[in-house]
């Protein structure tokens, strides 16, 4: 009877720790992937060039995922707050409205000519006739000629007589509510001084330097001003005669862009000159940063050594020959 009775066999399972789990594995690879994620990204933008990171910048800067929507007032049954009055904008003058983006003129040269002609016969009727305003492709120019009876400049001097520089202050008050950039220029006769050092470069480089400083005593804006030169003789307005007294004139160009215009342009160029050199690409540069770090360690690879041959293969004699 004895030997009937099942065997019983206790099997005791042993549970190990939270330690021995694979749970932390998982947390680990999550964490060393987010880590390679993380400095992979940081040494990419380390790459990327200063104009393309700036322009990520203002993207996030002003990137949101709200709508911009006025609040609610709930102490009103769900009102709208009112928002703050805003002051009247006041409505910009059709001469000076800015272009839309691009290289369109900020000003129409034609209305911009016949507005300074009107506005320099009415106020300054003593040397309007010294004035002549022109439409370039460049701009508008303004020439402020010479006279005999009234000259502007005094001869052989820099400075300006007193309607002289009444009438470029004026010119400066017309031209501060443009955006447009100007430059001024300085030109004299062939006529040169009689000893010395001080010749007509000096000379209408230095008037150009005085109507530029009475154009922004009339209110010119320093942002606007491009460039104050001095030409000499070199750029007569009477070529077969150079001598003439006439060729005595400051000019003033009104550019046909804006500085904004300008430093787009200018930057449109940059990178036409970078096109034009086909500066890699960030995903280039990290292949190809790939690839050399491969071709480094396949070189520095030892060479494995080749197996050495059976004895009884080397017993055998060569067939063929002796």
């Amino acid at each position: 009877m004895a030997e009937n009775r099942p065997i019983i066999i206790k099997k005791v399972k042993k549970g190990h720790g939270g330690a021995h789990g694979g749970a932390w594995k998982v947390a680990y690879a999550d964490f060393m992937t987010a880590m390679m994620a993380f400095f992979l990204l940081m040494w990419l933008l380390s790459m990327v060039v200063p104009e393309k990171r700036a322009g990520v910048e203002q993207y996030f800067k002003e990137f949101s995922i709200f709508d911009k929507q006025t609040a609610l007032d709930v102490r009103q049954g769900g009102a709208m707050i009112p928002d703050q009055e805003k002051p009247a904008v006041p409505q910009r003058d059709q001469l000076t409205e800015p272009a839309d983006h691009g290289k369109q003129p900020a000003v129409q040269p034609e209305q911009l000519k016949s507005h300074l002609q009107e506005s320099l016969s009415l106020n300054l009727p003593d040397v309007h006739d010294q004035i002549h305003v022109d439409v370039t492709e460049a701009g508008v120019r303004i020439q402020i000629g010479y006279s005999e009876d009234d000259p502007l400049f005094a001869k052989g001097s820099p400075e300006l007589t007193a309607k002289g520089r009444k009438a470029v202050q004026f010119i400066g008050k017309q031209l501060s509510a443009l955006p447009n950039r100007v430059e001024v220029e300085g030109h004299t006769d062939s006529f040169n001084f009689s000893g010395g050092k001080y010749t007509n470069w000096e000379l209408s480089t230095a008037r150009a330097s005085t109507a530029r400083v009475a154009l922004e005593q009339g209110g010119l804006k320093e942002g606007q001003l491009a460039r104050v030169s001095g030409f000499a003789s070199t750029q007569p307005l009477f070529p077969d005669n150079p001598a003439d007294p006439r060729n005595r004139r400051i000019s003033i160009l009104v550019r046909n862009y804006t500085p904004q215009q300008d430093k787009d342009a200018l930057m449109d160029s940059i990178g036409a000159e970078k096109a034009k050199r086909k500066e890699p690409s960030i995903a280039e540069e990290v292949n190809a940063t790939i690839e050399q770090m491969l071709s480094v360690e396949r070189v520095a690879q030892p060479r494995q050594p080749e197996p050495a041959k059976d004895a009884k293969d080397a017993k055998k004699p060569a067939k063929g020959g002796h």
